[in-house]
């Protein structure tokens, strides 16, 4: 009511006035619209809504919308029911509050609160202590940064008389995981439900994902494979990302890698001869010298001669003959040149790597990449991930628009969304631009049916008073009457205008924005 008073206010002082006046009261026009505009869509974009729940089962959902009615706080709620949103602002607040009601989130030892031990059988305290358990290792399994929601069922026998061996504690575990858990991730988990559950070993602790994958279930080697694929593929993903966004702008890349590794471990033993390249390996020379001596004796042997206290007489000499030899051997052992080699490798070697980058085609300058310049990324990722093409690795670069990313908390990502427009501002900016463009028009209008009929009344008012005189020309007596009256005021034709204005940018505002957007990026 009181933008239409300042309207009114401004029409009577602009067509009562000069066109000094006019000019004053267009632009006042102006102004008083584009605050309305600003308020207007301001209004229509907030409270902006975010996610205050996800992923929550119907019975949770129906408690936490009617806590939300009860209290008058503004909620939408998802297509499937899964989700709640509420204003950003108070998003914290209303956690903090709908969590201290214990509407949100698994049920932990408050259970144990909200009944009375007075009347409570056995069975059914046993019952309420498991479920005490169950959900606060899923409160504690959730804390983990990879791990969005978690469910723990735990399936504790019953003690029974003569039983030698009672049946042994086991431990399911569904987790939906933000990326792939490491194995030691899988590990922790698994101690840390086998050391809440008196009895229970880590061993018969189950850990399945949203996919229905058995992570507990992979053996050693497999599991460090898999660590090591993931490292390798997240490194190199933020490496590209990185090198990317310098020519892009922040939050305008999306990389997906995907390595492939070896499982299996491979020996190669080579031995290599050359037979024009021979070698000495054993030389062996052998000298031998002798001589011999004979003749005959001059004194026959008898036991006389044998004592060993008899001086031994001098022989008498008699023929003798000395004859000398010698003998001299070589061997020489010669082995063609060899080579042996031996070459293994373990597992987990890269065979394959493949690349997929998508990018905006609007960088954050606002500037449109042309082909030489996806070439030119496309090379610098084949460099940053050591591209081998006889590997058979592949780099992709696609040019598509993204979608902003959304946060925890429901909102848009400010680095994804730091290019867009906000709808207040296209909306205010539509708005400015048909005003001007009809007041234009007006102004331009009614200058020229100034120019036009001021020498046309003139002339009309001499020939009319001339036709008055004659008494047989009354209905011109009456004309020139007519004549001297001022021009129709201009007044309902501006207010025709203005209210066409409002109506447009009221009843279809989007189509107003997308105009303006098609008008800002032709």
């Amino acid at each position: 009511m009181a933008a239409a008073a300042l309207l009114d206010g401004a029409r009577d002082f602009a067509l009562n006035g000069g066109s000094r006046r006019w000019l004053a009261a267009s632009a006042a026009v102006v102004a008083i619209l584009l605050t309305v505009a600003i308020s207007r869509f301001g209004h229509n974009n907030s409270p902006s809504m975010g996610y205050l729940f996800t992923d929550l089962e119907p019975a949770a959902a129906k408690a936490i919308t009617e806590r939300l009615a009860q209290s008058n706080v503004p909620f939408t709620l998802s297509a499937d029911g899964s989700a709640v949103l509420a204003p950003v602002e108070r998003l914290a607040g209303l956690r903090m509050e709908l969590a201290g009601a214990e509407l949100a989130g698994p049920v932990g030892y408050g259970v144990l609160d909200a009944e009375s031990p007075l009347g409570l059988s056995d069975q059914r305290a046993r019952i309420n202590m498991v479920r005490a358990i169950e959900g606060e290792l899923a409160r504690s399994i959730a804390t983990i940064d990879a791990v969005l929601k978690a469910r723990v069922h735990l399936a504790l026998p019953e003690r029974a008389l003569f039983v030698r061996e009672p049946r042994p504690a086991t431990a399911s575990v569904t987790v939906r995981t933000r990326s792939r858990l490491s194995t030691a991730t899988v590990h922790a988990i698994r101690a840390l439900v086998a050391g809440a559950v008196p009895g229970l070993a880590a061993e018969r602790v189950s850990v399945v994902d949203q996919n229905g994958r058995l992570l507990s279930g992979t053996g050693g080697d497999a599991a460090a494979l898999d660590d090591r694929q993931t490292a390798l593929e997240t490194r190199l993903r933020e490496e590209v990302e990185a090198l990317v966004e310098r020519a892009t702008g922040s939050g305008r890349v999306r990389v997906q890698v995907a390595a492939d590794l070896s499982r299996a471990s491979r020996r190669d033993e080579s031995e290599r001869f050359d037979p024009d390249g021979n070698v000495v390996a054993r030389s062996t020379t052998m000298e031998t010298l002798g001589d011999s001596r004979e003749g005959e004796a001059a004194q026959a042997a008898s036991v006389a001669t044998q004592l060993p206290d008899r001086t031994a007489a001098p022989a008498a000499a008699g023929d003798l003959r000395t004859s000398a030899n010698r003998e001299t051997s070589e061997e020489t052992q010669f082995n063609s040149s060899r080579t042996a080699s031996t070459v293994m490798e373990d597992a987990g070697r890269l065979t394959r790597l493949s690349v997929s980058v998508l990018v905006d085609p609007k960088t954050a300058a606002g500037r449109t990449l042309a082909p030489a310049d996806v070439a030119q990324l496309r090379r610098l990722v084949q460099t940053a991930v050591g591209f081998d093409a006889d590997r058979g690795d592949q780099v992709t670069i696609e040019l598509m628009p993204l979608v902003p990313a959304i946060t925890s908390d429901g909102t848009e990502s400010t680095e994804a969304a730091s290019g867009a427009i906000p709808q207040w501002a296209i909306g205010v900016a539509a708005a400015l631009l048909l005003l001007l463009a009809a007041l234009a028009a007006l102004f331009w209008r009614r200058r020229t049916a100034q120019r036009k009929a001021e020498p046309v009344a003139i002339n009309g008012e001499i020939v009319l008073r001339e036709m008055a005189s004659s008494p047989d020309n009354a209905a011109v007596a009456i004309a020139a009457e007519q004549q001297r009256l001022p021009a129709p005021s201009p007044r309902a034709a501006l207010d025709e205008l203005l209210q066409q204005v409002s109506s447009a940018i009221s009843a279809n505002p989007d189509s107003a924005a997308a105009a303006l957007r098609r008008m800002m990026t032709a």
